[in-house]
């Protein structure tokens, strides 16, 4: 049993539901080996929406009184196999591993983990201290392992009889690169395979053995039987997984209708007829010879069956795309032809910004059309011009604005202000959410420098240009040219509209996203500032953009010769009061006193000498092996005056989630406060680098407290106060909680609100709203959380309420994944209105610890672009990406609500009809976004939208004969009231109280 009872509660295995009705079975039969053993299938990625991105085969028989699996994984990369984990239940789950439960018909639940070097973990209904009796082998291949476990059936009950029934699930997680991919025999439906079960049936009926590719029939899955004649095999349901994939589910009956088998069957589904569809369409009633050799190639490949290996399928959908580009390029070259175009010049097209345009998809702009910008002053405006290149190579094409633009008073748009880059494209992985396409993605936005165009291939260049503040409103017309070196000249006309505003410098949105900088652990170089300013000049703002404040003098407290520390201690156990004391210079000295069970008086009367005459800073009083008691320290001076250093408080063990002591009862007391010199700081670098990011539009910033956050809190409100920047200031003390951890998360934030007060706010990335959690001011719960009703309710108690995307948010919440929809990136910034949130943050815009952005988007685990929105650059400069740019795009969008506000209350009941129609757009028209849950994909019509959105700007600022201010946002509410602190304070202390006393209680019976 555990070594703590209480805590062994909390780590009971929860049993849980089955996902679905329909589960997989096998039938288990008595045999020698492997060879005639029940064949599981291969296992699925947990939720079962795709195949595993590497094979993983399973075999289960029983041999007396011992039950075999053999399983073959499958590693294309086992150099990189994690196998740090030797020590029996030890932490296995980090390395690679196999890991099955089995439920008895007692309900007893057997858990098993075991890693590529045989390492073993196993826990009895989460008991993890029981032991049972098997054995692993691990055979290490080139590209493989492969292993074999024995279990004794001694252990599970005995050897169940024919018949019986036990559930079983087996599944793998593969951890390479850093990173943790589930995959199992029984989908669940979430992200955990320990949350569904199968089914074996003991006997020896008919079993599949092995799996053989169908060459015949694509619909079922094609198994190699034990005995004689396959069982009937009837389809029970098919699951559509967004067309990329299809999920069939078999029975296999014998003649008697008994099953005898149940299979998850996961099927690719073919692209290629997707891909060939439309350009067929176009070119069916073609009487040219080439056309109709064309559409021939086409029809044959779209009858090719493409439920094969992922790897034959790939291959045929990459044909199927060079067979599209040869037929697009036909239709497109006619249709430059039609529009007049040079006959020798480069065929092109015009595509807008919200468009991703991947390799497999029928480009959907328009052929030989015109670049056409309408932008407000201050704000950058994109656009996608997309080469195709035919037959021939297209050699060192190059863009350039041949025809400044020009308004008709002749005023002129610099050169400077237009910008050319091309997309480049980055491999994704098989993520955990939907997608439908795993491959090439356009993302990073590189230098356009010279470059050439393969044969029927296509490059894509994004063309942005900066309108600065200063410009005269109206139409301005120019060219861009598109030049190769074999090809004829070919110009674009380029129109841009010049709105009669500006969108502000300063975004009126809070925004929190992290930047992260660890170059002796990555080897790209990276200038700091630079990503700041990047960040900066797409409208976010970073954590923090200053160094830490130093610390030149620590504070202390003057001890004299007889002055005498004493500490006042009721134990609930017998052991040792471990004292460290540290000094404001020099090193610190650890003295140890007996302590008994109830009442203590410790006094250290040559405390000075110990400290070698320097103040004291720090003192730590720690219990060894006590599970708890009530302390309070004081300093006695000779003239009978008693300085209380820690008010009496009642400290327990702490536990962990796994059930295991973290630490000791420990007291903290730092110089600070009354009879302590101060501390002194330098915050010159701190101020310079925080006025930088003022003048660059920085809308908040994270105060990194250093140790102790009560002395940091104090010092950081008392110089913020003096430089009047104390508005702008939050903490950030831990991220995403859970219920276990909130005592903990109180003890952290309490003292920001002790010695900041209501000045400095907390902010907590908690879901829900947690009201255990008594000391935030701020509360950010990522998108698939939120709640509109609870988030106004906070509000109205003058909480902030920010929101995040993440890891944990899926359809049909937005994300800034690579593989999500590049509207979602945009649309985000509209749900922030449409909810009236006061701010928005993101974990991280430059997270290349763990992969190489350039070789895949998976930098964070099993993801694409989580964290990610930058690339780095050999200069330390970061390069954009799509999606940063759109989501600049979404907060420029915001401000355009803002200023209709701001003209909303300027204009007042002065025109009514205005008024009216400005409250219309500041609702959010629903076609475009209806809630957090439900809002549009179709980038037209967020684009038109947009449109009247600064058409009606227009009219506000031509009827107010000026741009109103935006004076109400951002909006930074007040936070916690004093009262309400001084409240929370002692009803977190009272409550604290009580639960630390009732763990001690526990855990001290546990010791005795």
């Amino acid at each position: 049993m555990s070594k703590y009872p209480i805590l062994a509660f909390l780590c009971l295995f929860a049993c849980i539901l089955f996902a679905s009705t329909w589960t997989p079975m096998i039938v288990i039969p008595e045999a020698e080996s492997a060879k005639t053993a029940a064949y599981f299938g291969e296992l699925a990625v947990v939720d079962g929406s795709a195949k595993a991105d590497v094979v993983t085969r399973g075999w289960l028989w029983t041999q007396g009184d011992k039950l075999h699996l053999r399983v073959e994984a499958d590693e294309p990369l086992m150099s990189e196999i994690p196998k740090a984990v030797t020590k029996r239940d030890g932490s296995v789950w980090e390395d690679d591993t196999i890991d099955f439960f089995i439920r008895t018909t007692e309900g007893k639940v057997f858990h098993y983990i075991f890693n590529a070097i045989g390492t073993q973990y196993d826990e009895l209904d989460g008991d993890k201290f029981w032991n049972g009796t098997w054995t692993v082998s691990v055979e290490r291949q080139l590209y493989a392992w492969n292993s074999e476990v024995v279990i004794d059936l001694k252990d599970l009950g005995g050897k169940p009889a024919e018949g019986t029934e036990w559930e079983f699930q087996f599944g793998r997680t593969r951890t390479s690169r850093k990173v943790a991919r589930n995959f199992c025999w029984c989908p669940t439906g979430t992200r955990l395979f320990k949350e569904g079960f199968g089914v074996i049936r003991f006997g020896n009926a008919n079993h599949p053995v092995a799996l053989v590719p169908n060459t015949e029939n694509g619909s079922q899955p094609q198994y190699v039987w034990s005995g004689e004649g396959a069982p009937e095999c009837k389809k029970v349901e098919t699951i559509d997984k967004g067309g990329e994939y299809k999920i069939h589910h078999f029975d296999f009956v014998d003649k008697e209708g008994t099953v005898l088998y149940r299979a998850n069957w996961i099927k690719r589904a073919s692209r290629v007829p997707a891909i060939l569809k439309e350009c067929v369409a176009a070119l069916e009633n073609s009487a040219d010879t080439i056309d109709k050799a064309l559409v021939a190639d086409a029809r044959a490949l779209m009858g090719v069956n493409c439920d094969a290996t992922p790897e034959l399928c790939a291959l045929l959908e990459e044909e199927a795309t060079v067979l599209r580009h040869r037929m697009e390029y036909r239709l497109y070259s006619q249709e430059m032809a039609r529009l007049g175009k040079p006959a020798e010049g480069i065929v092109y097209g015009i595509q807008n910004s919200l468009v991703r345009m991947r390799p497999v998809d029928n480009f959907t702009g328009v052929i030989g059309g015109d670049i056409q910008w309408d932008a407000a002053r201050n704000e950058m405006e994109a656009a996608q011009v997309t080469i195709f290149a035919g037959k021939g190579q297209l050699h060192q094409v190059e863009a350039r604005v041949t025809k400044p633009l020009t308004n008709a008073d002749g005023v002129e748009i610099p050169a400077g202000n237009f910008r050319v880059r091309r997309l480049g494209y980055v491999q994704t992985c098989v993520p955990t959410y939907q997608v439908d396409y795993v491959g090439l993605y356009p993302d990073p936005l590189m230098p356009a420098t010279a470059f050439d165009v393969a044969p029927y291939g296509n490059e894509t260049l994004w063309i942005d240009v900066v309108v600065a503040p200063d410009t005269a409103p109206g139409v301005y017309q120019g060219t861009l040219a598109l030049q190769a070196r074999n090809a004829d000249l070919t110009e674009i006309p380029v129109t841009l509209r010049v709105r009669n505003f500006n969108i502000p410098q300063k975004t009126s949105i809070v925004s929190a996203f992290g930047a992260w900088f660890w170059p002796e652990e990555r080897p790209f170089v990276e200038d700091e500032w630079a990503v700041y300013q990047d960040m900066l000049e797409h409208r976010v703002t970073p954590y923090s953009v200053a160094r830490l404040p130093k610390m030149t003098q620590k504070p202390y407290l003057p001890i004299g010769e007889t002055d005498t520390l004493v500490a006042r201690f009721t134990s609930t156990g017998a052991g040792t009061l471990k004292v460290t004391m540290v000094p404001a210079e020099g090193e610190e000295v650890t003295v140890t006193r007996p302590v008994v069970v109830g009442e203590n008086v410790i006094a250290i009367e040559n405390a000075r000498q110990l400290l070698k005459g320097s103040g004291l800073y720090e003192i730590e009083l720690q219990l060894d092996k006590i599970a708890g008691g009530e302390l309070s320290l004081a300093l006695l001076r000779p003239d009978g005056t008693t300085l209380e250093l820690l008010p009496p408080s009642f400290h327990s063990v702490f536990i962990n989630s796994d059930g295991e002591c973290a630490w000791w009862p420990t007291w903290e007391y730092v110089a600070q406060g009354e009879g302590t010199v101060p501390a002194v700081v330098d915050w010159s670098e701190f101020d310079a680098d925080v006025e930088r990011g003022f003048a660059l539009g920085i809308t908040a910033h994270r105060a990194d407290f250093s140790h102790p956050i009560g002395l940091w809190a104090k010092l950081y409100r008392d110089h913020l106060s003096e430089k009047g920047w104390l508005k702008y200031f939050y903490s950030y003390l831990s991220d995403e909680p859970r219920p276990e951890d909130y005592p903990w998360i109180n003890e952290r934030l309490m003292p920001v609100k002790q010695e900041a007060g209501t000045d400095l706010m907390n902010m907590m990335t908690a879901r829900s709203f947690p009201p255990e959690l008594c000391f935030v001011d701020t509360w950010c719960p990522e998108i698939y959380s939120f709640n509109p009703e609870t988030a106004a309710a906070e509000q109205a108690k003058n909480r902030n309420v920010w929101w995040y995307v993440a890891f944990g948010a899926r359809h049909p919440y937005a994300n800034v994944w690579i593989d999500s929809p590049i509207t979602e990136t945009r649309i985000w910034l509209w749900q922030t209105w449409k909810h009236n949130l006061d701010g928005i943050l993101y974990w991280s815009v430059n997270w290349w610890l763990w992969a190489d952005p350039w070789r895949t988007g998976e930098t964070f685990k099993i993801s694409n672009g989580d964290g990610n929105f930058l690339y780095p650059d050999a200069s330390g400069k970061p390069l954009s990406s799509i999606r940063w740019e759109v989501l600049r795009d979404g907060f420029e969008d915001y401000e355009l609500f803002c200023i209709l506000e701001a003209a909303k209350d300027e204009i007042g009941d002065k025109n009514p009809q205005l008024t009216q129609r400005i409250d219309t757009l500041l609702s959010v028209n629903p076609e475009v976004c209806v809630s957090w849950e439900e809002y549009s994909y179709d980038a037209a019509k967020i684009l038109a939208e947009r449109i009247k959105l600064m058409d009606c700007v227009d009219d506000a600022v031509a009827f107010l004969g000026h741009q109103p201010e935006i004076t109400k946002r951002p909006v930074r509410r007040p936070g916690l009231s004093q009262q309400e602190i001084d409240d929370n304070i002692q009803l977190f202390r009272t409550r604290e109280d009580a639960r630390q006393r009732k763990l001690a209680e526990e855990v001290q019976k546990t010791l005795d």
